[in-house]
């Protein structure tokens, strides 16, 4: 819309435009009123105007009150609404038929109404401008204005109304999206710290596994696999730590992590799933399976997969919990759309708890939104769940009413590739068979980490140094290595500046080098590997990764 000249030059006058309502509402409603009222002044040399231009002047009005963008009232002191303007029947709580020559106490809750009458009451007497923020239950939900009343007569107020719905949401989403991110840039730093001891645990346990495999080979025994499969829970249990954080940290950098997908079974994730959220489940519903049968497999990292099924379990039994009374379900129903290019893999997973909202359920996919209070509940669960599904070209949706219970449905696209079943990784390895011994070097700061890798390589012979500037003078000599392991981020001198160094001076010795860290969602990590292209073990790393990785590159 082009606004009227007038309207322009009395918006520019009080410091305001087009979008933005004056600050001295009461100057503006002042200057509208002298419009309409005062007589017009001739021009120069002429005799009194014509009684038309009264007319022109109550036009010039009517296109100023038009050309603002807001729900405009004058009412009584009364509260009676004597006249309105609005920019659409759309942000009316009621039609004008309603509301017309009425008060607002009978067209409008009392929580909203009785602040009105207060504040047209406060302005009329003061004379000052004064604001209110309230909400109205529209069908479609719970809606935001602000309100701003101005004196227009001894007894009569003028009051524009903003709707701030839209702006109050985008900022929430804001202040949450910046929790989130520092939130995840904490977590990111704290992950890089506690890789390293995540690390030396997941090797030692590698080693003691290994011992353990070839004894159960020599002499099987039941006490042996009850060891193994103790071992196996561990791991996974530290490996299910670090993949939370890296998870946080992906989030904050809004990339995805490159990894390797497996052949995974869906149903296998489930299983897993379930057993991890037992503890949830077992006192608060009965779980009821119905999988569908000879599903494909998808294309995923396992653990990120029962890292969803976890979410959505945990978060049915925590429904039915708040649902006391009676006996609870949680149902599983897994299928295969055949009509979707590529087929898709749909897993369904529904409680019968108290179910919520349309408002609640706009936003159970936010940061930090939770309806189970602050014990034990960061309400990060379904976002993650989320990404992790959007990054294998999935969709998890929720549906739900209240006292209907929720369900939430994944879809993701089902295997076309022929791969064999992800293996573990000691599965197939020959424990028996002797390796080559070849000369490593290791390079890292922390002590306890070379410790594991040594026992790991045995019987390779593995020299260990602590600092980049230890490993920068060996490298510089005449030495020569079979492999070299060097971490990226050490306190003097890197990793990366110890290899930029080596690959000027022994261009063959670069080529045996193998990256090591817990920080490869950074910027500088990111951009050194995607540049060198290097092999990378990411910490925290286990037995069979070490010997696997190294065993390749030494041609094993």
């Amino acid at each position: 819309m082009t606004l009227h000249p007038l309207l322009l030059a009395e918006l520019a006058r009080l410091g305001a435009d087009e979008t933005r309502p004056p600050a001295d509402w009461p100057a503006f409603v002042r200057a509208m009123n002298a419009t309409l009222s005062a007589p017009p002044v001739p021009p120069a040399g002429m005799g009194a105007s014509p009684p038309g231009d009264a007319s022109l002047l109550a036009g010039r009005a009517k296109i100023l009150l038009q050309a603002i963008p807001d729900l405009i009232f004058l009412c009584k002191g009364d509260g009676r609404i004597v006249d309105y303007r609005a920019p659409s029947e759309d942000v009316l709580f009621v039609s004008p038929q309603a509301f017309l020559n009425k008060a607002f106490a009978e067209v409008l809750p009392g929580s909203v109404a009785t602040p009105f009458m207060r504040a047209i009451g406060e302005t009329l007497i003061s004379g000052i401008t004064r604001s209110i923020r309230y909400a109205l239950p529209f069908p479609s939900g719970p809606r935001q204005f602000e309100a701003r009343l101005s004196a227009a007569g001894p007894d009569e107020c003028l009051i524009l109304i903003r709707e701030l719905t839209e702006q109050l949401r985008n900022e929430e989403r804001l202040a949450a999206a910046d929790r989130f991110s520092a939130l995840a840039t904490l977590a990111a730093r704290v992950g890089n710290e506690i890789a390293t001891p995540l690390t030396v645990v997941l090797a030692n346990l590698g080693v003691v596994e290994e011992e353990l495999q070839r004894r159960a080979m020599r002499e099987p025994s039941n006490e042996a696999r009850e060891l193994l499969m103790a071992l196996a829970d561990a791991v996974e249990g530290v490996n299910r730590v670090s993949s939370i954080v890296r998870d946080l940290a992906r989030a904050a950098q809004h990339e995805p992590e490159p990894e390797d997908l497996a052949r995974v079974d869906v149903h296998g994730c489930l299983d897993d799933a379930l057993q991890m959220a037992a503890g949830e489940l077992r006192s608060r519903a009965t779980v009821i399976r119905r999988y569908g049968v000879a599903l494909p497999p998808v294309q995923a990292p396992e653990g990120r997969l029962v890292q969803v099924f976890v979410s959505l379990l945990v978060n049915a039994a925590q429904a039915c919990a708040a649902r006391p009374g009676g006996q609870q379900f949680v149902r599983i129903t897994t299928g295969l759309d055949r009509a979707a290019v590529p087929p898709r893999i749909r897993v369904e997973v529904e409680d019968t708890g108290p179910g919520m909202d349309a408002a609640t359920l706009a936003r159970v996919f936010e940061p930090f939104f939770t309806t189970r209070g602050a014990e034990g509940h960061t309400g990060m669960g379904l976002a993650i769940a989320q990404g992790i599904v959007r990054s294998l070209g999935g969709e998890l949706r929720v549906e739900s009413e209240v006292g209907q219970g929720a369900r939430a449905t994944l879809s993701i696209p089902a295997s076309v590739r022929d791969l064999q079943p992800a293996a573990s990784s000691l599965d197939g390895f020959d424990f028996g068979a002797p390796l080559r011994s070849a000369r490593i070097l290791v390079v890292d700061d922390e002590p306890r980490i070379l410790s594991a890798i040594r026992r790991v390589l045995a019987p390779h012979e593995v020299i260990s140094v602590q600092s980049g500037a230890e490993a920068d003078l060996r490298l510089s000599s005449r030495e020569t290595f079979d492999l070299i392991l060097i971490d990226l981020f050490m306190p003097d001198v890197t990793g990366m500046e110890v290899y930029a160094r080596l690959k000027d001076r022994r261009p063959d010795l670069a080529s045996r080098v193998i990256a090591m860290t817990g920080a490869s969602h950074t910027s500088p990590a990111r951009e050194f590997l995607e540049r060198e292209l290097l092999p990378v073990l990411e910490k925290p790393f286990d037995a069979g990764q070490v010997r696997s990785l190294v065993s390749r590159y030494l041609g094993e």
